[in-house]
């Protein structure tokens, strides 16, 4: 009953750290946040934010060919969601805690001032 973060150890978020600080990525208003709020367990944890991410899940093709450090320059989180958040009886629930935390963050991070 987890959910691995890959961002290729911060690496794929690295343009939202340099801008906001750890709470655009760490925080209770920011997406990995609000999901933590919700019920659903992150690792790394909040807690140990800046601990390495599990090997298998940190992101790989996807934050390094489209994250920060791409030539494309978007950030990018990898999100691998465990079967306990995709079952038939759990996705309607998971997709609305993931709609609710992008929106947060959107407002918060992404909406220009």
């Amino acid at each position: 009953k987890t959910v691995f973060r890959g961002t290729n150890n911060l690496a794929s978020v690295k343009t939202t750290l340099d801008y906001f600080g750890d709470e655009s990525i760490n925080g209770p208003e920011s997406f990995l946040g609000k999901l933590e709020s919700q019920g659903i367990t992150i690792f790394p944890p909040r807690a140990q934010f800046r601990d390495k991410e599990n090997k298998s899940f940190n992101g790989g093709f996807i934050t390094q060919t489209y994250g920060a450090t791409s030539k494309r320059g978007i950030d990018a989180i990898q999100l691998e969601f465990g079967a306990s958040y995709r079952s038939k009886s759990t996705l309607s629930g998971t997709a609305q805690k993931i709609a609710i935390a992008l929106q947060s963050h959107s407002a918060r991070y992404l909406v220009k001032r």
